[in-house]
């Protein structure tokens, strides 16, 4: 009987499982080996990961500024790396390397397997292609994929949710270099998909620029679902990071309503009491248009703790 196949959602939880990877255990005298450090084992991992353990393919696409280039190693590092590893007559990966990091760049290998053996079967279901096409492309931005999905609707959700929760494709040396969770939020937030605004929030806080960037702008774009989920953050109590998180992806909607209601929470002194918070609301404070709610808002300067300058700042704009 010939095995059942896996949907691609299970292909990507498939991905995601995480082992527990081997201790670090190094046979090898590194004194005896060229100088490495953590920037050289990434180097190591990254070749490993996405050139099949060749320098002489990781330099070329290195040298034509493929998408997945890491602005962190330089072409001059990994040539000398290269050098050094030809001088030892060793590889260096499999002996500098971790367990933990050995595991991962064993874990990418096979998950750039599985989503290739997917791509090749012809009978596999079009949502896994759609969404694999995604992943691997190394166009940037990859649009034609993207329209791809776009078209294709409403039945590539539930994969485009997984690869936001799949961690392991946050990760530089995965398929994808880290990208197809922002490049999954794109598509989610361009469907307008309701259902992604809860893990789009909950992710943030990654301390990744980009990330945090793309998910805000995915959450923007959903419009008024989101909006209404995120006045329901800021008023909700007791105040928690969720408050300030909500804060500030609110200050990208121009909408006086969303200022009314950010006005009204800087009213409370003890969210005047937590500065982030109330620098975010102030700054969403912008579209104030009656004279009344203006007034207010100017004499929130007054308050012990406000941030006065953001609030002349945006004041000084209405006159």
């Amino acid at each position: 009987m010939s095995q059942e196949k896996k949907s691609f959602i299970e292909l990507l939880q498939e991905i995601n499982e995480t082992s527990q990877p081997p201790q670090n255990e190094v046979d090898q005298d590194l004194e005896t080996l060229p100088l490495i450090d953590e920037v050289d084992a990434a180097i190591l991992m990254h070749r490993d990961a996405h050139f099949s353990g060749s320098f002489e393919a990781m330099i070329k696409y290195y040298e034509e500024d493929g998408k997945g280039a890491s602005p962190e190693f330089s072409l001059n590092h990994i040539e000398q790396l290269w050098e050094a590893e030809r001088g030892s007559e060793k590889n260096l990966a499999a002996i500098v390397l971790s367990g933990r990091d050995a595991e991962l760049v064993a874990a990418a290998k096979e998950a750039y397997k599985k989503l290739r053996d997917l791509y090749d079967d012809e009978n596999a279901p079009l949502t896994g292609r759609l969404i694999t096409d995604l992943i691997l492309s190394e166009e940037e931005p990859p649009q034609k994929e993207i329209d791809a999905i776009l078209e294709a609707g409403r039945a590539t959700v539930p994969a485009l949710l997984e690869l936001l929760h799949s961690d392991r494709f946050y990760s530089e040396f995965f398929p994808g270099y880290g990208q197809a969770p922002m490049l999954a939020a794109e598509c989610l937030g361009k469907m307008g998909v309701e259902q992604a605004i809860k893990p789009l929030f909950e992710a943030l806080g990654c301390e990744d620029f980009f990330i945090e960037e793309s998910f805000i702008s995915a959450i923007v774009a959903i419009g008024e679902p989101a909006k209404a989920f995120l006045l329901e953050q800021i008023t909700a109590r007791p105040l928690t990071a969720d408050n300030e998180r909500a804060a500030m992806i609110l200050c990208h909607f121009v909408d006086e309503g969303v200022s009314k209601k950010c006005l009204e929470q800087l009213l409370d002194d003890s969210v005047m009491k937590i500065s982030a918070l109330a620098a975010h609301l102030v700054l969403a404070c912008e579209n104030l248009q009656g004279k009344e709610d203006q007034e207010k808002f100017r004499a929130l300067a007054q308050k012990e703790g406000a941030p006065t300058k953001d609030i002349e700042f945006i004041a000084k704009q209405w006159t």
